[in-house]
């Protein structure tokens, strides 16, 4: 088990989140992945093989995503986003790496090559967030989206904060929600 310490991603200031990593049932013992004192790591994801750990570091000034061969995370790092990026997830297939780019406030797909160590062959924009970016760009959980067991489609939260539409929030919760689904789309 992977996961980041400290305060809320993509909030906090520079070194006060690390990645480290647990073994339930094996030892118990919190082992530090990747932890600088200097620069906040977070968002980490594990590729579908277990082989490759993706995650987001302001080492640069900025965040950006990276890729380290697991569990050898010290052998070597790779830069996968070019102009900012957060909030990795990798694809099922393991092809592609997903992350959002901080300038343009995209989605991006990049195609990695994992077989011989890791290497990105192209990054392409998907699509711009739009309206709601604001709320994802700021949000303090990188999990606002996912990605469909086949690698076609995406979920996503957007999220709209009260005080930036002048309105007051609502939640809303879809019991059954796919019987309602269902309903609606006609079976």
């Amino acid at each position: 088990m992977v996961f980041r310490t400290g305060g809320a991603a993509r909030l906090t200031r520079t070194g006060e989140s690390d990645i480290v990593g647990l073994r339930p049932g094996v030892d118990g013992t919190v082992t530090p992945m990747v932890a600088t004192s200097d620069f906040a790591e977070q968002d980490p994801a594990l590729s579908p093989d277990g082989r490759w750990l993706a995650y987001t570091s302001d080492e640069t000034g900025r965040n950006e995503v990276y890729v380290r061969p697991f569990p050898n995370v010290d052998s070597t790092r790779v830069r996968v986003s070019t102009d900012g990026g957060f909030s990795p997830l990798w694809a099922h297939s393991g092809s592609e790496l997903f992350f959002v780019d901080v300038e343009g406030g995209s989605l991006i797909a990049a195609e990695v090559e994992t077989a011989l160590g890791f290497r990105v062959l192209q990054r392409e924009t998907l699509f711009a967030f739009g309206a709601g970016a604001t709320g994802l760009l700021a949000a303090p959980r990188g999990d606002l989206y996912d990605i469909a067991p086949k690698d076609q489609r995406f979920l996503m939260l957007r999220l709209v904060l009260a005080f930036q539409s002048g309105e007051s929030g609502e939640f809303i919760l879809v019991q059954n929600f796919f019987e309602v689904l269902k309903e609606r789309v006609g079976g």
